[in-house]
């Protein structure tokens, strides 16, 4: 018996030291195996410049994080919680630098600020791009640039639930008992959870969710008639709500009205912090259709495309335009995608939202949607 527990621990040890990595490196460590996804993409096409962009990549990411680690092995962190947001800090601002790396290399016609800040963008679930046209960049790199955003929105959401709620921070404040940066956490008998051991449960709760809802839209969008890179982007893109797509917007994919009608679906899960968190349980408000996140999410998705439907109607009977009913139920479901889009700071825009405003005479509103981003 003692033999094979010897045994089991040695198989575990390679596992054991990588989970004792402090945070930021098992975070680098993450996005460093990701790239190997994009090189393998780029080998199966051909593309063996811009493959070795990103293996070669990925080997330095992991060299640096293995140096690091050996040389902090056995030093635990003593900042607890608010180390982690430090972490977050980091995770934003200075790993970016090595996610740069590759796509500049692969692109080779863009500065290292650009992919810089394109990384910036993505890995913040953003979506500003500086690369207006998709053409520019190899299939590859669209798959890189979603699945850092990917990722970005994963370690967001797990960080809301694992850090945020229980500082009371990023709108936890809200609905939460504790002050904003020292509600305590508790755990079963009423000990404290140590914040890394939290993290690790917290993500090995959501993490699953997360990856079977993207492959669930992926093989929907597929059904529709997008191509796989197309949808599987889309698909990452609306679980990170990043917006980021390698055809410019569900306009430019062959799924249509059917897979903006998918994508809608799965965006209600941004709309209320209850599909990650039950921190509202603790005044009674655990059921979704209880929430006043959600209703009011609800009120603004269907009440402002209605209020741009009738200013719509009244500027088409303004300049005596014929009324044609398929053309109103194609503008207000192009409302209602819209404001649902940027609300949930997705900001994908409906194929339809530009033939309403052809429809009705109005130009873009982007201060409301510009408005929607910012409440979302």
């Amino acid at each position: 018996m003692a033999r094979r527990a010897a045994s089991h621990g040695t198989r575990n040890a390679p596992i054991g030291i990588f989970m004792e990595l402090p945070l930021f490196l098992l975070v680098w460590a993450v996005f460093a195996l990701g790239t190997w996804i994009p090189a393998a993409h780029a080998a199966i096409r051909g593309q063996h410049a811009v493959s070795r962009a990103f293996f070669y990549s990925g080997l330095i990411g992991l060299f640096c994080v293995a140096l690091i680690g050996l040389a902090m092995r056995g030093r635990r962190s003593r900042r607890g919680t608010l180390g982690q947001l430090l972490v977050l800090l980091a995770t934003f601002v200075v790993l970016p630098v090595f996610l740069a790396l590759p796509m500049f290399w692969a692109v080779r016609t863009t500065s290292f600020l650009n992919a810089y800040f394109d990384m910036v963008s993505a890995i913040t679930t953003t979506g500003a791009n500086l690369f207006t046209d998709p053409g520019r960049l190899d299939p590859s790199v669209h798959l890189w640039r979603a699945e850092v955003g990917w990722l970005g929105g994963l370690l967001m959401w797990i960080a809301a639930s694992a850090i945020l709620a229980p500082l009371s921070l990023g709108g936890f404040e809200v609905t939460t008992r504790g002050q904003p940066g020292q509600a305590p956490v508790i755990g079963s008998g009423g000990r404290a959870v140590e914040p890394r051991l939290r993290l690790l449960r917290v993500c090995a709760t959501l993490t699953p969710v997360y990856v079977a809802l993207t492959v669930v839209i992926w093989i929907l969008l597929r059904l529709a008639g997008d191509a796989p890179l197309v949808a599987i982007s889309h698909a990452m893109s609306v679980m990170a709500t990043s917006g980021i797509s390698p055809v410019g917007g569900l306009s430019g994919g062959a799924s249509g009205v059917t897979g903006e009608a998918i994508v809608f679906l799965f965006m209600f899960f941004a709309l209320s912090r209850l599909t990650f968190s039950s921190d509202t349980a603790n005044r009674g408000e655990a059921r979704l259709d209880r929430d006043p996140e959600f209703r009011a999410g609800l009120v603004i998705v269907l009440g402002l495309p209605l209020l741009l439907f009738v200013r719509h109607w009244l500027a088409a009977l303004d300049v005596n335009a014929a009324a044609d009913p398929m053309m109103g139920a194609r503008a207000l479901w192009g409302g209602v995608f819209t404001v649902m889009s940027f609300l949930t700071t997705t900001g994908f825009v409906s194929a339809d939202w530009t033939e309403a405003q052809q429809w009705s005479g109005l130009g873009s509103p982007g201060l409301i949607l510009l408005g929607l981003a910012l409440v979302g």
